[in-house]
């Protein structure tokens, strides 16, 4: 019920002043995206946009926004609830979404709601009164992306008292943006005459009200201030005339006013009520401890006292937000511990009710903080999955004592704070809460204290790898299996979420490719036999990433394979589509792209995931450009046209891959302009992040794109540094994926190192390197020209022989030469091909296309 409330038009007294004008400007907002009105407090915003609402005979959605609407899934859901009360339908399409609101990307949930929202026949007003409480960055992003996509049909109406702090300047060029600011609410003087008249029933002369207008410039709350103020006292011109100062002195002087000739019980009503910020008259009975409640608060609105029925059935009010902030500063200051045991009484009858969260509200406002923190303990596991902003807005304001006092609600917390990018803060509570956990006693140890130092464990391995430093991570790994062997709810956080944890993308945290390689591979180890343990996933479909940059193709296909017939990671999509993608850029690097694509098409239909569409997206885009030569660039032009991506967007840090691909997409199309401005943010983006596996990305793709614009000195440079930071990890299929265009890049460079136009610099990388890459490359691409020779006559002729099985005795005699020359060329075979065995060396070359 507290939520219909909010979503329902207040009800508007029958003996209101008709404002026409007010009307015909809130009409032009139906030709408009989007209509703000703007006003300082008590200017009659509300009033006059549900009046509106209740005249124009079209559907109108509307939300009475709060502070706790600052959490994206409420302020969201609330939207859908109240369109839904139009248009079911709508609601119906976002049930999965907000269901799973946690692993739902804001994307996915805007694309949701415009889909539904285009859907609906007909005009439809969504009003969202009081959005000055939005304090909420992702809100505000959130909502400028709705407003971007907004179908014609659709009209938004925002009540505000200061400027909305969204971009609304594309709008406002195309004309789809309407304001009425705070000249157009002011009464004007036959408004101000019907008012004093019909509302107030205070008979004033014309002047008395054209001076008392000009005194409050025309402002309603001020107006109904001084009325109630002249009802009280009788019409004095004297008070009229000295009636001056400013918004704030004026409200603060006739509420006290107002307030002091109220009735003893009246005013112990307001204010042990004062701070609910909507009631109705069960609540206000358990506050107050005594009946007739609903008597109370019609006796309010009949007398006009700042209070605002929520329905019409008269079953919920609010107070005027102006009435309430006096009452509220008044009862705290008049008594701290009736306040405290207000804010008690309501959270048990919140709890009661059904309504935990408002519970935890109240119980935090009125300073009940352990009481709260046992409530949120209870409600942990549910608000996880849809609504851990909410928690994170309760963590932030309960003191620190109380939150780390309990190891779970800790946990929880630190965790949030990695999700919101808040490492610094999330690692500086890590490292107090070891130093509570050694301090502790063993007897505790075995029971709460295992599972806690357990989960800690796991949140310091994660913190670890987004520093970089996996040594560290994998001994906070060591911990956390030790305490926790059968894993913990942490480990999948987010896990059905595009945008996840780190985990989703562990090599953008692994610049040194050889100890990641150890990780990768120790924990698959470690993990890859236990049951009902999707976590190994992640590092499984990481090892496979790896071997596939380093072009061990067989071990790469093999690694995803095994993720991809794990049962238990099936339910998480990030993992899933990491592993699909793999494993199919594999088939197409052996030249079955036939097989390659039947395996993405099943990757999709695996997906059960809010994000569903942005998961497909990306399966999409990397077709798009798998197939780029086989189809004309058809796919990629339709992705293009429906990827919602645009090469001048403001690029999230979490959404790297996502403007790659477009800048991928976009050189194959020809829009190498556009695809540069996309990759130079990139390139800053990577740097900041000290993410060397997408600097190399990006400098690989810049080096071919410039080379296409006719820039080929500047190609060449930019190609060099990235070989240069190549080198020394082995970077290869980062090369090779791109083709022909990229294998002539390399044999100019190759030629003009040669002939000495590119000279030795600091970014100077060896020839053999880039040999290496020229012979893995020939085998897909065997119109290459000649390639500069990997190994020489003699050792390619020694290489055969041993994949003959020849022993080093036997290749000697065979080529008539002694065994210590045999030994050399084995040694120089070996460091070319980079193995330490025979059986390596012949990998290698059969990779290279040496055999």
């Amino acid at each position: 019920m507290l939520v219909a409330a909010k979503l329902q038009c207040p009800t508007i007294r029958s003996a209101l002043v008709d404002r026409p004008l007010m009307i015909r400007k809130l009409n032009e907002g139906l030709h408009a995206k989007l209509t703000i009105l703007v006003a300082p407090a008590g200017y009659g915003k509300t009033t006059a946009l549900a009046q509106w609402a209740k005249q124009i005979g079209l559907p109108a959605a509307w939300i009475s926004l709060d502070k706790k609407d600052n959490d994206s899934f409420r302020f969201w859901n609330h939207v859908t609830e109240s369109i839904g009360r139009l248009h079911p339908n709508v609601k119906h399409a976002m049930h999965p979404i907000l269901s799973e609101y946690a692993s739902s990307s804001a994307d996915t949930v805007i694309a949701a709601l415009l889909e539904g929202l285009g859907s609906v026949t007909g005009e439809l007003s969504i009003l969202l009164d009081d959005y000055h409480v939005i304090e909420s960055p992702v809100v505000h992003e959130m909502l400028t992306e709705f407003l971007s996509y907004l179908p014609d049909h659709v009209h938004l109406f925002i009540a505000a008292r200061t400027e909305l702090p969204i971009p609304v300047k594309r709008l406002q060029t195309r004309g789809q943006v309407y304001k009425i600011i705070v000249q157009d609410f002011c009464f004007q003087q036959e408004e101000g005459i019907a008012f004093f008249r019909d509302c107030m029933c205070i008979p004033m002369s014309r002047e008395d009200v054209s001076l008392l207008l000009g005194q409050t410039e025309g402002w309603i709350s001020g107006l109904q201030l001084a009325g109630l103020s002249l009802k009280e006292n009788g019409v004095n011109p004297d008070f009229i005339r000295e009636f001056n100062g400013n918004q704030r002195d004026i409200a603060d002087y006739l509420l006290e006013e107002v307030f002091q000739h109220l009735t003893d019980k009246t005013r112990h009503f307001l204010l042990h009520t004062s701070f609910l910020s909507r009631m109705n008259s069960s609540l206000c009975e358990a506050v107050m401890g005594h009946t007739h409640a609903q008597a109370q608060l019609e006796w309010l609105e009949r007398h006009q006292l700042f209070i605002v029925p929520l329905d019409e059935e008269r079953g919920w009010y609010r107070y005027h937000h102006l009435f309430a902030d006096f009452l509220r500063l008044r009862f705290r200051e008049l008594d701290k511990q009736q306040w405290m045991q207000a804010h008690a009484k309501a959270a048990d009858w919140f709890e009661a009710n059904g309504f935990a969260e408002e519970a935890v509200d109240c119980l935090i406002e009125g300073g009940h903080y352990a009481d709260a923190v046992k409530l949120i303990e209870k409600l942990l596991p549910a608000l996880m999955k849809t609504q851990w902003t909410v928690l994170y807005g309760w963590f932030v304001v309960i003191p620190d004592d109380y939150i780390s006092a309990n190891p779970m609600i800790e946990n929880f917390y630190m965790a949030i704070l990695m999700i919101i990018g808040q490492w610094d803060l999330a690692e500086m509570r890590a490292k107090r809460a070891e130093l509570r956990l050694q301090q502790g006693d063993v007897a505790e140890q075995e029971s709460d204290h295992r599972l806690a130092a357990g989960n800690l464990h796991l949140l310091q391995a994660m913190m670890a790898l987004y520093r970089k430093d996996i040594a560290r991570s994998s001994d906070y790994f060591d911990k956390f299996d030790r305490h926790l062997p059968e894993g913990s709810f942490f480990q999948q956080l987010n896990g059905n979420s595009v945008q996840g944890t780190q985990l989703g993308d562990m090599l953008a945290y692994m610049n040194e490719l050889r100890p990641a390689e150890h990780y990768l591979k120790l924990w698959v180890n470690r993990w890859e036999n236990k049951r009902n343990y999707p976590f190994v996933g992640h590092f499984a479909a990481s090892y496979s990433e790896l071997m596939y940059e380093w072009n061990r193709l067989e071990e790469a296909e093999r690694y995803a394979r095994s993720v991809l017939d794990r049962e238990d990671v099936q339910p998480f999509a990030q993992i899933v589509v990491k592993a699909s993608l793999i494993a199919s850029r594999v088939l197409h690097a052996k030249g079955d792209n036939q097989a390659a694509i039947e395996l993405l098409e099943r990757a999709k239909s695996r997906i059960a995931t809010p994000d569903y569409q942005l998961f497909v997206r990306r399966i999409d885009g990397r077709l798009a450009c798998q197939l780029f030569q086989y189809d004309s660039g058809q796919l990629a032009a339709q992705w293009l046209q429906t990827c919602g991506l645009a090469y001048n967007d403001v690029i999230p840090q979490t959404k790297f891959a996502e403007y790659y691909l477009l800048a991928e997409v976009l050189g194959k199309l020809g829009q190498l302009s556009e695809a540069m401005h996309v990759l130079e943010r990139l390139y800053q983006m990577a740097i900041t992040a000290d993410c060397l596996r997408d600097k190399i990305r990006v400098l690989v793709l810049k080096g071919l794109l410039l080379n296409k614009l006719g820039s080929q000195e500047v190609a060449l440079m930019e190609l060099e540094r990235a070989l240069y930071l190549c080198e020394s990890e082995k970077y290869c299929r980062s090369f090779i994926d791109h083709g022909k265009p990229m294998a002539e890049l390399l044999l100019d460079y190759i030629q003009r190192r040669q002939s000495g136009f590119i000279r030795p610099s600091d970014n100077t990388v060896s020839l053999l390197y880039v040999k290496k890459l020229l012979q893995a490359m020939n085998a897909s691409l065997p119109d290459l020209p000649p390639l500069p020779p990997l190994l020489t006559t003699q050792e390619t002729r020694i290489i055969g022989l041993i994949e003959k099985g020849l022993s080093n005795k036997e290749i000697a005699e065979q080529l008539q030469t002694a065994i210590t020359t045999v030994h050399s060329h084995i040694r120089n075979i070996y460091r070319k091909l980079e193995s330490s065995s025979r059986l390596q060396a012949l990998q290698r070359a059969k990779d290279l296309n040496l055999l």
